[in-house]
């Protein structure tokens, strides 16, 4: 593929991506404000529309309520489950297609699940420095 083709392929692109915005400015614009909001971040791709966002429980809760009081349902993805630090949604509606929720949770904590007894040897190491002697002859 030539530079020239190259650069229309990625013209091509960008066009795509503006009349899709153009067709769902409001909508988009309003998801991208509230991303702002909660300091998510939201990305116009070629294939769908990016919503990631980090937090706790609460975080998340507001992520999926900006997207349903835009008008947006779950279309696939997992639920929330216990022990899992991420979640990947997809939301959409007659005019947009696919508009994916990333969340990472930080909101994590070290638990205890169990015990077990072991014996291991681990080394001892002391700092020894070498001596500043010298000898007769030097």
């Amino acid at each position: 593929m030539t530079i020239e083709e190259q650069l229309q392929q990625e013209q091509d692109k960008l066009n795509a991506k503006k009349a899709f915005y153009a067709k769902n400015k409001s909508t988009l614009d309003a998801i991208a404000r509230g991303a702002a909001n909660i300091e998510a971040d939201v990305e116009l791709d070629t294939c769908c529309v990016w919503f990631r966002a980090t937090g706790d429980k609460h975080k998340l809760a507001e992520a999926i309520r900006i997207l349903r009081t835009n008008g947006l349902k779950k279309s696939s993805g997992d639920e929330p489950q216990k022990g899992k630090s991420s979640l990947y949604q997809v939301y959409s509606n007659d005019d947009i297609p696919d508009i994916t929720l990333s969340f990472s949770s930080t909101s994590c904590r070290r638990v205890q699940v169990g015990t077990k007894t072991e014996t291991v040897e681990t080394p001892i190491y002391e700092t020894v420095c070498d001596e500043l002697v010298l000898d007769a002859q030097s």
